[in-house]
């Protein structure tokens, strides 16, 4: 035991362990100290149990691998998660069939009262789960739903019974949103219930919007899960056009207020698409970064287009699926004018860009913006970027302009089957490039999209990126896998710089914040396909054990 003063020691001590400290050097040890919240020392065995005094915790690791806490940028806990807990759930599986989603849409009708709304939520793309392919019609729901406005939100697809329409005032003479697309009954014209993008918050904001305690109850719920994948960071997409942003944001300050904020918090707040304008923020004097090591603003989220998955992403050739479709390109001219703005008064900006046209679209206004308005550091990001469509020339623009790429490697297997479908095999050919990424010194963070995806836990994330297969099994450009030390540095060290905390963040050295997990396995040394098998044992935030297994 130590002779050294108590005010020296370390708190908690892990020792015969593997510790992957993903530091510039990929060290790997077998030691770390933390003292009050931080890293204090790592090292051999003998050189960090020097440290120990007579009230310091020893956790004997056994020889199991300790890393960084993962760090989630792109997911959706305040909203889309919330809501789910108070909709109906029409993922797909365990629904396998349009009959098997009206028989729940029906048995929800029968026991809610007449006028009252019912809304329903759905994976991301589950319509491809279903045996006929599709989703319900306004009219295959209004017989199962006759008294009650009826929405069924599925991210990029929306649907409504003839009821919700009504309410919205949407008829066969409503035009086309900027940005979406009410789609229509061939022979008649009529609107057949399907609404794309931003067609979609016609209705959407008609619905009830979940209270400040129902967000509180669904972040602590949600970020129990998130803790158990190992999670201690996110980037949460703050706000919808349904509901004020106000209220996630409330919720969010009430649980830090009261201590019951479980995970570190950056608040990527929408805007455009939600009632939060950016002049709002600019007269408050707000900035990136704004709070503190539990909860900040991270950023402002905007949209260029909308998703492969629903063929709303902007494309310059149509899809192979559907020859006719190009995708939806949302306004040039409003997006330039709030990038502009926020650029200009230190606000980073978070713009979901997919498509090739979409994509040369931010990229241009990224551009122009930096060339009015020189700003160092800027970090400006590409939501899903990354993707897809990064041609060399688009590599060499995302380098220059100095943007982050916020990509999304789970994608792989849970919808890289409806890629490939929708773009053919050689246009898949160029998607989720990370080994060339890692080649030309391109920095790209990972977020989940959850739980707007099924695959997105930090591990299923990391095979994904060594896997590259489907879950169809098609395997997806084989020579852009990447090593698994690469791949953890996406859910790390380079997620930590997409954040502006790399400096405390992301790796475990001296100094750093203590957040850290401890692995049933070593992803290093295992087959990659046990990879997305690893469970997560403990997981540490501040040096405290905020989940065990």
């Amino acid at each position: 035991m130590s002779e050294l003063p108590i005010e020296c020691c370390a708190d908690t001590i892990l020792l015969n362990g593997k510790i992957v400290t993903v530091d510039a050097k990929n060290t790997i040890t077998e030691a770390v100290a933390i003292k009050n919240d931080k890293i204090l020392k790592i090292g051999t065995n003998e050189e960090v149990k020097a440290l120990a005094g007579g009230k310091t915790q020893i956790i004997d690791l056994k020889g199991k691998t300790v890393l960084p806490g993962f760090i989630d940028t792109h997911i959706h806990l305040s909203y889309m998660w919330t809501i789910g807990l108070y909709t109906l759930d029409l993922s797909a599986p365990p629904i396998k069939s349009l009959s098997g989603m009206l028989e729940k849409i029906g048995e929800r009708a029968r026991e809610t009262p007449v006028g009252q709304w019912i809304v329903a939520q759905g994976v991301t793309g589950s319509d491809l789960n279903l045996i006929e392919k599709r989703y319900p019609n306004k009219w295959e729901i209004d017989k199962v739903a006759p008294n009650n406005p009826v929405f069924l939100d599925f991210y990029h697809i929306h649907v409504a019974n003839s009821e919700a329409l009504r309410l919205a005032g949407i008829t066969k003479e409503t035009p086309d949103p900027a940005g979406g697309k009410i789609e229509r009954d061939l022979a008649a014209g009529e609107p057949n219930g399907f609404l794309w993008e931003t067609a979609g918050n016609l209705v959407k904001g008609l619905v009830p919007p979940c209270t400040v305690d129902q967000i509180k109850d669904g972040i602590k719920k949600g970020a129990k899960i998130l803790l158990e994948a190992g999670i201690t960071t996110i980037h949460d997409i703050v706000g919808d056009v349904s509901a004020p942003v106000s209220v996630p944001m409330k919720a969010y300050q009430e649980l830090l207020e009261s201590g019951e904020l479980p995970i570190r918090v950056h608040m990527i707040v929408r805007t455009i698409e939600s009632d939060v304008d950016v002049n709002n923020l600019l007269k408050l004097g707000i900035r990136t970064g704004f709070g503190n090591d539990w909860l900040k603003i991270g950023g402002l989220k905007m949209f260029v287009d909308g998703g492969g998955i629903s063929r709303t992403a902007a494309l310059y050739e149509p899809y192979n699926d559907q020859p006719e479709n190009r995708g939806v390109l949302f306004s040039k001219e409003r997006l330039a004018e709030e990038i502009s703005k926020a650029h200009k008064a230190g606000l980073r900006c978070c713009v979901h860009a997919i498509g090739d046209r979409a994509v040369d679209m931010i990229l241009d206004i990224y551009e122009d913006v930096l060339k009015e308005t020189t700003r160092e550091n800027h970090r400006h990001r590409i939501e899903h970027g990354g993707n897809l469509f990064y041609t060399p020339e688009r590599r060499e623009r995302v380098k220059r302009l100095g943007v982050v790429l916020d990509t999304n490697p789970a994608f792989i297997p849970c919808i890289g089957d409806n890629y490939k479908i929708g773009l053919g095999p050689e246009r898949i050919k160029s998607a989720f490039p990370y080994k060339t990424f890692v080649e030309e010194g391109i920095l790209a963070a990972a977020g989940s999209d959850w739980p707007s995806v099924k695959a997105w836990k930090p591990l299923e994330g990391i095979w994904a990126c060594i896997a590259r297969t489907t879950w169809g099994g098609y395997e997806v450009s084989s020579e852009e896998r990447i090593s698994c030390m690469d791949a953890i540095r996406l859910y790390t060290i380079n997620a930590a710089y997409a954040g502006f905390e790399e400096d405390i963040k992301g790796s475990i050295e001296p100094n750093k914040l203590a957040d850290l997990v401890i692995l049933s396995d070593d992803p290093l040394t295992v087959p990659t396909e046990k990879i997305e098998d690893i469970k997560v044992e403990t997981t540490f935030i501040n040096g405290k054990i905020v989940y065990q297994r």
